[in-house]
């Protein structure tokens, strides 16, 4: 089975993934833990086209087409490898945690329905065939989002990035608003994160 702790930056994700791993409640299975943005095939293809290629495609998108061919040729390669690596990723884990494996569980920080928004806010990918069979995913055993306050999730991102507030509190925007249309559209259970 998988169990998955969604939410923003700063909500808590990886406490309560340690919290679980370090408790008891799950010591007659076999726990495996996946760390977010962890993809089998994204990391072979940074491994043939180097680690730092997602962020040039991001700075490609910014400005624009260029004259350089590689570049040009891995900005169209990222568009459509990406979301195929995450779909992959995720339909082997389903089929291996869900259907074949029972006594197994994943513990994941991110599920597929996260990684619209990475696509859309991130990398300005908007795929509406990709966005469709993302959101319309199997939901996991357990999911968990973990709301948290917006400034709380500013500053948390702002610390990982180092890029301007306007920016994030922009992002931060689109994330809730992208949150609440999936609470409704997938009927997540939503916990509040005290305010610190």
């Amino acid at each position: 089975m998988i169990i998955v702790f969604m939410g923003g930056p700063g909500s808590g994700k990886s406490t309560h993934i340690n919290k679980l791993l370090k408790s008891k409640i799950l010591k007659n299975y076999e726990v495996v833990f996946k760390p977010e943005d962890k993809f089998f095939l994204l990391d072979i293809y940074k491994k043939l086209f180097g680690a730092n290629t997602t962020s040039q495609f991001v700075e490609s998108k910014k400005h624009g087409v260029g004259k350089n061919f590689k570049m040009n040729f891995l900005r169209h390669l990222i568009a459509i490898f990406y979301p195929l690596a995450i779909l992959a990723e995720y339909t082997l884990d389903y089929i291996h945690y869900e259907i074949l494996s029972k006594n197994k569980i994943l513990l994941k920080e991110r599920y597929i329905y996260d990684y619209v928004v990475t696509l859309n806010c991130n990398l300005d990918i908007n795929l509406k065939a990709i966005n469709q069979i993302f959101l319309a995913f199997p939901k996991p055993f357990i999911n968990v989002f973990l709301d948290v306050d917006a400034r709380t999730s500013t500053g948390t991102q702002r610390k990982k990035q180092r890029v301007g507030r306007i920016k994030i509190s922009c992002f931060i925007k689109r994330l809730s608003r992208y949150i609440e249309k999936l609470l409704n559209i997938k009927r997540l259970l939503s916990l509040m994160q005290p305010e610190k």
